[in-house]
């Protein structure tokens, strides 16, 4: 909340940015459990042996379609509403975030990212990468690699964490 405050309040004394924003996901690991907040459409996804799960919710217009059933999620992006976010860092000056609380798993591997990857490549295109037995770092390399040869224009943030894997 600190963080928007700052922002918005940036954009405000700046005549330079106005509208300025972003989004944010974020992730607090401790003690045996972790902490998710997220605004607009970056995600967290958790990956282990039962495949690749998405952990957060867009704060989207289309997102709140495919959550009522009327909009399946590979027609999210082809939607004329698919950028169209409801939330964001420095939309309004406070604003509430959604924090969830989980239970880690045995193994743990957690995408964070923004929708320049997740935009371009499927769910299981994002799998097919983080089942091959490589290091985070080449996971990470080979994952901007796919959304960039998909047309990805947008900016591509990727951040993986692993307990099992280096």
């Amino acid at each position: 909340k600190e963080a928007n405050r700052f922002v918005y309040d940036y954009s405000i004394i700046h005549t330079k940015c106005p509208g300025m924003g972003t989004t944010l996901v974020s992730i607090l690991i401790k003690d045996k459990k972790f902490l998710v907040a997220n605004i607009g459409d970056s995600r967290l996804y958790s990956y282990d042996n039962n495949g690749l799960k998405q952990l957060t919710e867009d704060d989207s217009i289309v997102w709140k379609l495919h959550k009522q059933g009327r909009l399946r999620k590979d027609e999210i992006v082809k939607h004329p509403s698919g950028h169209v976010i409801t939330k964001s860092i420095a939309m309004e000056r406070d604003i509430d975030v959604l924090i969830q609380d989980f239970k880690l798993g045995k193994e743990n591997l957690f995408l964070l990212c923004s929708d320049g990857l997740t935009d371009y490549l499927t769910d299981k295109e994002i799998e097919q990468v983080l089942e091959q037995g490589d290091t985070l770092t080449a996971k990470s390399s080979k994952l901007l690699e796919a959304a960039l040869n998909q047309g990805s224009n947008d900016d591509i943030s990727i951040i993986l964490l692993s307990d099992y894997i280096k």
